[in-house]
């Protein structure tokens, strides 16, 4: 038996300072595109912050793992029952994922803004801070600019329902 859990989306972007030139000659110039190698980096090497769901181990003691590390179950499932892997992994922790890079697009300039935009896919109950203090804690070193793109719902069925008791009762009839 399943717990519902959908992220709440909360996407940023991160665009390094820099200063624009002409492309003929190129010339010396405090570019903003290659400081976004580092950023996206670090970004793709990042693990969100984590928060313990009273969900996820309701979810666990379901499937007859109460007491196991989500985490360690979730990466021995991968291969072997892929499935249940994407039933847990949104119950650990926030994603982020870099999804697209923008630059000038005029062909003979080189842009003065480079910015990357990031997926980002909080619990119900995280908040924008705990992202904000993660991503910075990531690119500490880094000189950029970091905005919050959007920030929609997010929700998490609890166990203690009627709705998911009359569902617990009934899936042994179905799924033995």
């Amino acid at each position: 038996l399943g717990v519902a859990c959908q992220k709440q989306c909360c996407a940023f972007s991160v665009t390094p300072p820099g200063r624009s030139c002409p492309a003929s000659p190129p010339g010396p110039s405090d570019h903003s595109r290659p400081k976004l190698i580092p950023v996206l980096e670090r970004i793709s090497r990042m693990t969100g912050p984590t928060r313990d769901l009273p969900e996820l181990h309701a979810f666990l003691r379901s499937i007859g793992a109460e007491g196991a590390d989500p985490r360690r179950l979730m990466e021995d499932s991968l291969a072997q029952n892929p499935a249940l892997a994407e039933m847990i992994e949104p119950m650990l922790g926030a994603t982020l994922a870099p999804t697209g890079v923008s630059a000038s697009t005029r062909i003979n300039v080189i842009p003065g803004r480079a910015q990357m935009r990031c997926d980002c896919r909080i619990l119900p109950g995280m908040n924008q801070a705990e992202i904000e203090t993660a991503v910075r804690a990531a690119l500490a070193g880094l000189e950029y600019e970091f905005e919050f793109l959007e920030r929609d719902g997010g929700t998490m069925s609890s166990p203690g329902t009627p709705l998911f008791a009359a569902i617990e009762d009934f899936l042994p009839e179905i799924e033995p």
